[in-house]
């Protein structure tokens, strides 16, 4: 468990509807921190929600999911340390066609060759694959909010997928209620509409 005055908060990496993400300093090491945004910590679905994220990205080993360093409270909320990207995959991809210029278009577009495209796929893939068969016995992970910007590059070239806030657990194998064919009930709770 870390307590908040262990840490030396930096500048704002980024926000989402229910929490903030800052740069901190711990134990001579640079990491992030994801907590509720102030006026979110008495609603109980982003309680609810970081709860899950916490236990869900606490729980999970793979290269290519994002690993919970460190968990702690603020104020008797929970919040998580996280390592550190180097970049985004939206900060990464070409930009669309009909924003920008053709040259820089085309000069964004020389610096995804294939290879690249194609590795960071396969990362992907292998991360749901781990997710929804292998994570949890009888269980499957679904993200529900799966974005480029939900997905960070490290420093060594992985690609690692965060953000579980509405990650959602199904039951599956020969106990569960749900078949292949079997519709499930949409809740509403999901992430960006374009993805």
């Amino acid at each position: 468990m870390v307590s908040l005055e262990q840490l030396e908060i930096g500048e704002l990496l980024g926000q989402g509807e229910n929490a903030t993400v800052h740069s901190v300093q711990f134990q001579s090491g640079q990491f992030a921190v994801k907590r509720l945004k102030a006026e979110k910590r008495e609603v109980s679905t982003a309680i609810l929600d970081i709860h899950r994220e916490i236990m869900i990205m606490t729980l999970m080993e793979h290269p290519n999911i994002m690993q919970c360093k460190a968990i702690g409270e603020e104020l008797g909320r929970p919040f998580m340390l996280l390592h550190v990207v180097s970049s985004i995959l939206s900060h990464e991809l070409p930009r669309d066609p009909e924003g920008v210029p053709f040259w820089i278009r085309w000069r964004e577009v020389r610096n995804w060759p294939l290879s690249r495209a194609l590795d960071y796929g396969i990362q992907l893939g292998r991360a749901i694959r781990y997710c929804h068969d292998e994570a949890f016995p009888e269980y499957r992970i679904i993200h529900r909010d799966m974005k480029p910007s939900n997905i960070g590059i490290m420093s060594d070239g992985r690609i690692v997928i965060f953000d579980f806030g509405l990650a959602s657990l199904w039951k599956h194998g020969p106990n569960s209620t749900f078949t292949g064919d079997t519709p499930r009930k949409l809740t509403g709770a999901a992430g960006s509409l374009r993805y």
